[in-house]
Formats: structure tokens, sequence, C-alpha cells
């Protein structure tokens, strides 16, 4: 990959699909190793992809909602976490079943930081290892578009980085699925130009998934879509905007959330902060030209410049 490398150029090469997504397509071969089910059979390919489906997605295509509360702190590569701030993080994935039996997903993502631990959005962070007031840039990305069939995300021999498959668990009445997602990538702002936005000339991108659905959802015919519960641990670079100039550390999130009915299921305190912040998600068929969050700072620290 080239150095002028964004997120959307690395989403597009199958490595990952943003932060609540990120987890999305984790390839569903891992389903032939698991416990059975007498109402699946995990081995047949077209199974594992309607269980995948079912669980991430809908069997019938359409919107499928999701909100996550991803809490944020930053590691210094020693001591303890230190508290960052959270983030609401609602994404809008629409899926379509092609011809040839597998899905089309277009996936639009937004999040709003808060105040750690608190449903309040914040513009402005102190940063506690530099003691520097930062303006905050709010995440939005998509919409991405998605090839999903048997074998996980579809992606030509160019992809250097596939989701690697983990075994799921059966526990009692409960599907589990497990993704793990491991990527680096040259940073889009190399030290030597943006010497106070860079973590450092790679890149470092790690997101750890599980999807929890009820078995007897999953296993039932006449449901399109199972009830999904979802957790997330990952561990990342410093995003630009955060002005951590090349401190070593990275920052680690944990997030859980689930699938929504939709827009309306969201609390009161994250809609209205998804409206102020990224309402476009609310709109996706306006939503506008593809979007990245980093190429977009980017540019306004150019502006700036």
């Amino acid at each position: 990959m080239k150095e002028s490398t964004t997120r959307r150029d690395v989403l597009a090469a199958g490595a990952g699909v943003g932060i609540l997504t990120a987890g999305l397509f984790g390839s569903p071969d891992v389903l032939a190793k698991p416990k059975q089910h007498p109402s699946i059979d995990f081995s047949d390919p077209q199974q594992r992809l309607r269980a995948k489906v079912k669980v991430s997605g809908s069997l019938a295509g359409g919107p499928v909602h999701t909100l996550l509360r991803l809490h944020i702190y930053g590691y210094g590569n020693q001591g303890n976490l230190v508290p960052f701030f959270s983030m609401n993080n609602y994404a809008c994935n629409v899926w379509r079943k092609l011809d040839s039996g597998n899905y089309a997903v277009k996936v639009y993502e937004s999040g709003v930081y808060t105040k750690f631990d608190s449903y309040e959005p914040i513009t402005e962070w102190l940063n506690p290892f530099t003691n520097e007031l930062r303006e905050v840039h709010q995440f939005r990305s998509g919409p991405l578009n998605v090839e999903f069939g048997p074998d996980g995300l579809i992606a030509g021999p160019e992809t250097t980085v596939k989701p690697k498959p983990m075994m799921n668990e059966i526990i009692e009445d409960t599907l589990i699925f497990s993704t793990q997602s491991s990527f680096l990538f040259p940073s889009p702002f190399q030290p030597e130009e943006y010497p106070k936005e860079s973590a450092g000339k790679l890149f470092y991108w790690d997101s750890h998934y599980a999807y929890m659905s009820p078995l007897a959802a999953v296993a039932d015919p006449d449901v399109a879509s199972a009830p999904s519960n979802i957790a997330l641990n990952n561990l990342v670079s410093w995003s630009p905007w955060m002005g951590m100039s090349q401190k070593a550390g990275r920052t680690y999130g944990r997030g859980a959330g689930r699938k929504i009915s939709g827009p309306a299921a969201l609390p009161k305190p994250v809609r209205e902060s998804l409206e102020k912040f990224t309402p476009q998600v609310f709109d996706i068929e306006n939503w506008g030209p593809p979007y990245d969050d980093i190429a977009d700072y980017k540019a306004k620290l150019k502006e700036k410049r």
C-alpha cells in the first residue's frame, strides 16, 4: 500500500470496516468446528452462511441497525489504562441477497465521542498525556460496499489482511460467533510531515468481536434476523486528532451493544448526539459521496495550514 493510504483504502482492500462493523465479516468457516445442533448442519457452506447472516445481518435483506457503547482508554506502554472518553457508535448496514446466493452489504457508520462513561458529547478533550486541549473530530465512515459469501468476506488476491477465523461456541441456549482482525498499514500522517498528529510510520489496528444470539432463533427457519448482542475489544494506534506526537502506545476500546430495531430504539441522549454531529446516518439516501474521517481530518488540517 502507498503512504497516502486512508482508512477507506484499507477497508476497500478487505481489512476491516470501521469500529463497530470491523467484526461483522469474520469468516464463517469457523462454524465447521463447533458443537453441532440438530437443526443446523454447520459443515454445510450454505447453512453456515445462513446462520452467520442471521446473527450479523438479515436473510430478508434491508437495513440492520446496531448500537455499541464504546469506552476508550489510553495505554502508554507502561502503568495502567487511562480513561479517555466514550463513544455512541451507531451503524446502519443494508443487506441484499444476490443471484449467486451471496449477500451484498452496504455499510454506513457513525460515532460521537462523549465524556468517559457518560452520554454527554464532547467537542474538546484534554489530553492527559500531553496536557493539551484538543478539538474532537467526530467519527463517520461509508458507504462501503462488501460482498459476503459462505467463506466470509470476498476479496481478491491483492488483499493483504483477511479476518482470522475463531471457533464459535454453543453455551446452553446461546450461539457465540467470535472474530479477530489484525492489520497494519502506512500511516496517512507520516511523522516527517505531521510530527504532532502522527502515531508513527505505521498504523496498527486489532479488533476482537463476539456476537451472541439465541440458538433457537438461529435454528428457526421462520426467523430472518436473530437478536444479537455484541462485545468488542480493540487496540488501535492513536487517532491523529489526539495530537500524541508519536508517543508510544495505543488506545484500548471496550464496548458492548446489540442489534436494535431502528433509530427509534436509540436512547434519547444517544440519538440527540448523533442528530447533532452525524445526522447523515439517519438519511442514508442522501448520505452524499463516500466519506472517510481520516481523509477528512487530513484535508481540514491542510486547510488550516
